[in-house]
């Protein structure tokens, strides 16, 4: 919050930007405003509720001597704490890195301008926008200058000191050049999904690349939203069952502009998860025209939930009547958590923004996939506005159908739960159904280790509800609503660096 101090004293004014990522331990990266002159310094900050820890500021020096930071894109964080970014340095000579920091502040370089890329060429261009998973595995797109009229793009990965050439262009998968490398997205695998141009295939097309090679899975003649020419195909997660999140847009008969989709894809086919003009999971209204595109993209976890926050209609062509934030998990489908118009802290909500995978693309340069407000258990942090001018960021708690291990439904993992796995080990649940009593998190065929794991490795958590339900959505003390920033919080322990 304003008054906030961060190393060597300045005071913060406020969040610079109202993005926030949240690693699934609650620690928070946010651009922090710090005043410079007469304007404001965007300086990215740890945040737990204790000290802010700073990850860089400009001006600060660099890795060899008469170096200074002059300029950097925004950093990825993974859940681990690790913190990866590109930065470049004014100098005689001037100079451009990829950094990777520990959660304790030791950086290494990962590569920098001049390097030899493995496939040949030196790197001659700095990442823009790489990713990260939660291994410290980053990868990103980078030119190399090869000799030739015109540059090569190679695609690297960096697994610590080794670093891997996935593809570059003019490699042939299933007889197509590749002509380019975008939308990056890096799953705990390794694997990097990305979108390229095909000169057969005409358009973008999807791609997955690991160590074997690259992969071809779908091209933009996919029928997403019901008609086979879709466009503005974006990769946001490529997630660890290799299914990907992405957008498309399309001209449909009838309306005066495009609509958008949210989709899944994997080597199965295509699922639609939110598309404009259709219906709202409980069928209280429609995804409004314009009512994804309008909004940051989605937030994507790596075991495949996905957040975002889209305007809503009344009718399929309706003028906008709320925004609202949607949670949806591969298993339970699609729901909405909280829309403007809800109380909250003696007020009326306003305005949401939830920090997605922003896109990343040639030309629009943005954050890593896991630098999201969306962590593995389904919980959420966003920024919110009040009708009467306050601002926040607030917790929403994943509701008590995702927690593991309450089998008998109570809302914690206890002695209820192990008695029903001892007292029916081995019973096969196919064959004679499902033991009474049993009613959340069921097994899939036999209970035997794997339930008594769900148990035991998960025991005494405790499930809070959903914060919206039948009669809305009450106020923090029963809602499980939980802020976290800008309300007053106290101060801990302070976060060192040292270069490597």
């Amino acid at each position: 919050r304003s008054g906030d101090t961060i190393p060597p004293g300045d005071s913060v004014a406020g969040p610079f930007t109202n993005d926030v990522a949240l690693t699934n331990d609650g620690l928070a990266l946010v651009q922090a405003a710090v005043p410079d002159g007469g304007g404001f310094e965007s300086v990215p900050v740890l945040a737990d509720g204790g000290a802010l820890s700073v990850v860089y500021r400009v001006d600060e020096p660099g890795p060899n001597a008469g170096e200074t930071l002059v300029t950097t894109f925004r950093p990825a964080m993974n859940h681990a704490g690790q913190v990866a970014y590109p930065a470049v340095y004014a100098g005689n000579p001037a100079n451009a890195y990829l950094f990777r920091e520990e959660a304790d502040g030791t950086r290494t370089t990962l590569i920098q301008h001049g390097d030899a890329a493995p496939g040949g060429g030196a790197v001659s261009i700095p990442a823009l926008a790489p990713v990260m998973n939660n291994a410290g595995q980053v990868a990103d797109a980078f030119g190399v200058d090869v000799g030739l009229p015109s540059q090569t793009d190679v695609l690297l990965r960096f697994d610590g000191s080794n670093t891997v050439e996935l593809a570059r262009t003019g490699d042939v998968v299933g007889g197509v050049s590749l002509l380019g490398f975008s939308s990056q997205s890096i799953n705990a695998a390794g694997k990097v999904a990305f979108l390229s141009t095909g000169e057969t295939f005409g358009t973008e097309n999807f791609f997955i690349a690991d160590d074997a090679g690259v992969t071809f899975l779908g091209d933009n003649t996919l029928p997403v939203i019901g008609r086979s020419d879709t466009s503005g195909l974006r990769t946001h997660h490529l997630t660890d069952t290799d299914r990907i999140v992405f957008t498309a847009e399309e001209d449909v008969p009838g309306f005066e502009v495009p609509r958008q989709g949210l989709f899944a894809m994997d080597s199965s086919g295509v699922e639609a998860i939110a598309v404009e003009t259709e219906a709202l999971p409980d069928g209280s209204g429609f995804f409004a025209q314009r009512g994804l595109g309008s909004n940051p993209s989605p937030a994507v976890s790596d075991n495949g939930r996905v957040a975002f926050v889209s305007r809503v209609s009344d009718t399929p062509e309706g003028s906008t009547s709320h925004s609202a934030l949607f949670v949806y998990d591969p298993q339970d489908g699609l729901a909405e958590a909280v829309r403007t118009g809800d109380p909250l802290l003696g007020s009326t909500i306003t305005g949401l923004f939830l920090q997605g995978n922003t896109l990343r693309s040639t030309n629009s340069p943005n954050q890593s996939t896991l630098n999201t407000g969306l962590n593995e258990r389904g919980d959420l942090a966003f920024f919110f506005n009040l009708a009467d001018g306050r601002t926040g960021i607030a917790n929403w708690i994943a509701p008590l159908a995702a927690l593991i291990g309450d089998y008998n439904g109570s809302g914690q993992v206890e002695q209820g739960d192990l008695d029903l796995v001892l007292q029916n080990w081995g019973r096969d649940t196919v064959a004679n159904g499902i033991p009474a009593g049993w009613t959340h998190d069921l097994p899939n065929r036999l209970i035997d280790q794997g339930e008594l794991d769900g148990v035991l490795l998960n025991w005494g958590d405790t499930a809070v509800p959903n914060l919206r339900g039948a009669a809305g959505v009450p106020e923090p003390a029963t809602a499980y609503l939980v802020l976290i920033a800008a309300l007053g919080l106290g101060r801990g322990r302070r976060r060192t660096r040292c270069a490597s």
